[in-house]
Order: structure tokens, then C-alpha cells, then sequence
């Protein structure tokens, strides 16, 4: 990363390039005029470009640089050097973190004027017509330069602050569609990716391949850039996007595999991932996963998460959280793990205890098919209806006598006696 900064005589230069501890910073955000008007990397080094109309939006960032106490700015027309595609690459690449990162953030408001303007009105000043139809909410690369930074700060075209991203979320919601939380700092990981792709749609930029490399730090994905090759950016851009979201998928799926509820966190806020709609393992959301074998923690963690649907079904066997917590892949639910899953299912309140899957079999009706003693009293004292028939018309109980009469393991037909009782008993 190249920056300006301020030499010991108090002349602008370029510093080094640099790779790793980057110093603090302030970094300018602004909207392109033509070519022949903006500053160049060129003409920094042949000491040109003072006369250009752009040569006002790097002044006006030196100026408040340095009296935020900043020694180095940042400012995309000349920082970069446009005609190495190597750095240019680099650059478009890393730009959502340099946004991220700088200490402060200065939004140059060409088309924004305090000229003639009296402020009599504190709560509607004249400006924020002119505010709310800028050009810089209508362009492809500000989306980043608006949600990247920990602050951002707008300025008239005179150099006078207006506003700040924070105090003005309401009125920027309004003009962007964008999610106050996201404005607030929210991760975006915790946006889908079709609301963070309908951020886009009244967003241009000049070059068709930049209304996808403008995203790439709004999606957190890397990709190589071809200009010239036209829409296939955007195809490329949504491919990379969907294979970054099955690498969360699998992460997820080990996390979840090991119960390790640390590792499991980090991938979630680091990743946006739809928790209910994700099939962990090609038929299940994740919740479902975890309850089928018996993850504990991961099962805690899962629930705590904003949005999540603790009663969901499963779109292929239209099993549900509970039901899968009583019969584990290898059939054997009648461990602590399990059995402390369905405790806390039934602790919830947010279940419906006699949902049916796709062949109208209960959890209850499933614990007493595999001789889940401690899951059937669980169930059976927390209300669940002994009297619903499955699509074989068969109850509980009737499942439980055919155990009773065939079953040749010893402990297996005690376990089943036990049931048989349960199930027998009156309900309260």
C-alpha cells in the first residue's frame, strides 16, 4: 500500500510501498470526474497536476490528514500506479480492507455545496437535498468506501463538514436500502448474499467488469481481474461467491463433527451462512445435524444464533431437531448427549412435540420404535399425544407390542417393558 506523506520540510510525497505494519492512515472517498481532470500516480512523480480540478480533493484530504494528527492519507487516483496491473490488481483486491482499516475516513462531496446556504434549521438543513441525490450513492465502488471504514465523515465540496455515517443512518437507509445495522458496523457476514447483491442494483460504474471487482470486499472473496471480458465478471464474481459459501458449509459441517463450539463461532461470524437453509451434509440444516449426532455444544451454540429456527424440518425427511435427537445415525439415542439435546428442545418451549415427518411418525413414536426409554418418559411427561397414527396407522404403543413379541435381546426387551408401561400409564 503506497501513501502520501508528510516529509520534514512539510512537502507531499509518496511513501514506500507498503507490505505488512502499515501506519495510520486517513483515506479519501469521492466520486471520479473525467480522466484528463483527476490526478495521476504520473504526475506526483513529475511534480504535475496541481492545476487539475482534482488536485482539490487531495489538498482537502492532506488538510484534514494532518489535522486529525495523521502523518500518511490515502488517495486512489494517485496512490496507485494504474498502468502496473500487477499493483492495480493487488489494489482492487485489497481496497475493502484499506477502507476498513484507515483511521479516519473523509466522503468529498462534489455535487454537495454549503455555498449561500444558512443553517436556521438545524434539524432540516438545506444540504441534505442535495445530500440525499448525490452522485456518490449512486456509484458502484462507494458501496464499499460507505460500509468498510469504522467511521465515515461527509464534507461539502468546500471542505466543511456535513454529517457522519452514524448520525445519518436513517436518511442513508432511505437513500441506499441499506440495513441500518450494516451502516452501524454489523458484520456483513451476517447479510445474505441477495440483500448484499440488491445493495448493488442502482449502483453503475464506467467499466462493466467493475460492477463485479467493486464487490469483492463486499462479499470477501479474491478473484483475478479481465478487463474486457464484460458480464462474465458478475458470472465469475456469483461462482466464486458460491464456492466461498460451501467452503463455510464443510468448515461448519467439521466444526459441528468435532463439537468444538469455539471453532464453530468464528466460522459463523466470520462467513455469512443461512443457518436455516444450509444442508450440512447434502439433506440438513445445521441444527438438524447436530441433533442427529449428538453434538452438544455446537447444539448450544446453534441456538443462540440470531434467526435460527430451532424447530425446523429437514426438506427431505421432514424430520425436525427433536425427532433427530431420538434417533441418531447409528440408531442408539439413548445416550446423555442425545437425551440432553432433547431436554433442552423440550426447555425451549419452541417446539411442537408431535410434528410429524414424512411418514407421519412423532419423535415420541420413533423413541419407543428404538427403545429410547429415557427420550419416550421425557417426551410423555413434557405432553406429547400417545394416540397419533403414522401412515401405517400405527401408534406408539402398537409399535411397542410388536417389540415386545419378536425382540430377542434380553436388555432390549426390558428396555421396551419399560415403555410399554410408560406408554400405558394414564396421562394427567
Amino acid at each position: 500500500m503506497r501513501l502520501f506523506m508528510w516529509d520534514d520540510d512539510g512537502a507531499l510525497k509518496f511513501s514506500k510501498n507498503y507490505l505488512n505494519d502499515i501506519p495510520r492512515y486517513a483515506i479519501l472517498s469521492h466520486t471520479w470526474g473525467p480522466d484528463d481532470e483527476e490526478v495521476t500516480y504520473d504526475d506526483i512523480k513529475n511534480g504535475t497536476g496541481q492545476n487539475k480540478a482534482g488536485y482539490t480533493k487531495i489538498d482537502f484530504c492532506a488538510r484534514l490528514a494532518k489535522e486529525s494528527g495523521l502523518k500518511f492519507f490515502w488517495v486512489d487516483t494517485c496512490c496507485i500506479k494504474k498502468m502496473d496491473f500487477t499493483e492495480l490488481h493487488e489494489a482492487i483486491n485489497s481496497m475493502f480492507k484499506w477502507y476498513r482499516d484507515a483511521t479516519r475516513c473523509f466522503v468529498y462531496l462534489t455535487d454537495v455545496s454549503l455555498c449561500g446556504q444558512s443553517h436556521t434549521d438545524a434539524a432540516a438543513p438545506p444540504w441534505k437535498a442535495a445530500f440525499r441525490t448525490s452522485r456518490w450513492f449512486t456509484r458502484g465502488w462507494t458501496l464499499q468506501e460507505l460500509l468498510a471504514p469504522k467511521s465515515v465523515e461527509f464534507f461539502a465540496c468546500e471542505g466543511e463538514k456535513l454529517c457522519e455515517r452514524n448520525t445519518m443512518a436513517q436518511e442513508i437507509h432511505e437513500i441506499t436500502g441499506i440495513p441500518k445495522d450494516a451502516l452501524y458496523g454489523t458484520s456483513l457476514t451476517s447479510f445474505s448474499t441477495e440483500e448484499r447483491m440488491r445493495w448493488t442494483e442502482k449502483r453503475t460504474t464506467t467499466k462493466q467488469e467493475d460492477q463485479a471487482y467493486c464487490l469483492l470486499g463486499i462479499f470477501g472473496v479474491y478473484m483475478s481481474l479481465i478487463y474486457g471480458e464484460g458480464e462474465n465478471a458478475m458470472l465469475r464474481l456469483k461462482k466464486e461467491v458460491e464456492n466461498s459459501s460451501k467452503a463455510t458449509i464443510r468448515a461448519i459441517k467439521t466444526c459441528i463433527d468435532r463439537d468444538d463450539a469455539d471453532d464453530l463461532a468464528i466460522e459463523i461470524q466470520n462467513h455469512y451462512i443461512d443457518l436455516n437453509a444450509a444442508e450440512v451434509d447434502g439433506t440438513c440444516p445445521a441444527i438438524c445435524y447436530a441433533a442427529h449426532y449428538g453434538r452438544v455444544n455446537a447444539f448450544k451454540l446453534l441456538m443462540r444464533q440470531p434467526g435460527i429456527n430451532i424447530d425446523i424440518a429437514d426438506p427431505r425427511w421432514r424430520q425436525r431437531p427433536l425427532f433427530r435427537a431420538v434417533k441418531s445415525k447409528d440408531d442408539k439415542a439413548r445416550n446423555d448427549r442425545h437425551l440432553e439435546i432433547v431436554r433442552i428442545l423440550l426447555d425451549s418451549g419452541k417446539v411442537d412435540i408431535n410434528a410429524q415427518d414424512e411418514y407421519g411418525k412423532t419423535a415420541l413414536t420413533v423413541a419407543a420404535i428404538f427403545g429410547v426409554t429415557e427420550g419416550v418418559k421425557m417426551l410423555s411427561n413434557a405432553g406429547a399425544d400417545r394416540t397419533i397414527r403414522d401412515d401405517n396407522r400405527m401408534m406408539p404403543l402398537d409399535y411397542v407390542r410388536e417389540k415386545l413379541m419378536c425382540e430377542k435381546d434380553q436388555e432390549m426387551k426390558r428396555r421396551f417393558g419399560q415403555i410399554f408401561e410408560c406408554l400405558e400409564q394414564p396421562t394427567l
